[in-house]
């Protein structure tokens, strides 16, 4: 799947983008690993057609049964580089 991303925060990382229909949010912590998964991210928030359907915010609060749909992008997320400024 193609990942849109636009980096709109630096400190924290703030993450906008789009995969296919569905939109998100993700911030980032630079240094542990201790977000969704054991990794970087440690918000998370993937909506479709203004509907929250994952929201994770240092823990889970809705969607953590859809896996399939937020793991890839985790993924994704976790091994981007972020340049420092």
């Amino acid at each position: 799947m193609k990942y849109q991303t636009e980096i709109v925060k630096k400190d924290p990382v703030t993450i906008n983008g789009q995969f296919g229909v569905y939109s998100f949010v993700a911030k980032l912590n630079k240094q542990k690993k201790t977000g969704v998964a054991d990794t970087k991210i440690v918000q998370l928030k993937i909506l479709c057609g203004g509907q929250t359907l994952v929201h994770y915010d240092y823990g889970w609060v809705v969607g953590h049964k859809f896996i399939s749909l937020y793991q890839p992008l985790v993924e994704h997320l976790d091994e981007m580089k972020v340049k420092k400024v």
